[in-house]
């Protein structure tokens, strides 16, 4: 989960600032694991 969580923060950290300066709201949308990961589900939800 690290890297993937790391590079997530790191996104979404240089585009806000771009996001706000035309006003707009930035929002993070949670991918889903699909139905043969379903075990991953809580990691996924938790790297958000």
């Amino acid at each position: 989960m690290g890297a993937n969580r790391d590079t997530l923060i790191i996104g979404a950290r240089l585009l806000e600032p771009i996001i706000r300066s035309v006003g707009a709201k930035p929002a993070l949308f949670m991918v889903w694991p699909d139905v043969t990961r379903n075990a991953f589900f809580d990691a996924c939800r938790d790297s958000y």
